[in-house]
């Protein structure tokens, strides 16, 4: 997590490849705010990021892995 500007958060710098993926459960667990989420909320959560996360990969990106995402959450 780092502080940006006048707004602070949690920062995630995923490779374009399917197994850059398993970074997010950590990443999420870091991140102020989500750690207080219930177990079912913090599953959804991970789950359409994943999801979402994969589809740019794979069909945005052709799971090049030299081209990169960028997940923020802000506080």
């Amino acid at each position: 997590c780092r502080q940006s500007g006048r707004r602070a958060g949690c920062r995630l710098v995923l490779a374009g490849r399917l197994e850059a993926l398993t970074a997010l459960p950590p990443w999420l667990a870091s991140c102020p705010g989500l750690r207080s989420l219930d177990s079912r909320s913090t599953h959804v959560l991970e789950t359409a990021l994943h999801e979402l996360c994969a589809n740019v990969i794979e069909h945005g990106y052709g799971q090049d892995g030299s081209r990169t995402l960028e997940l923020a959450w802000l506080v």
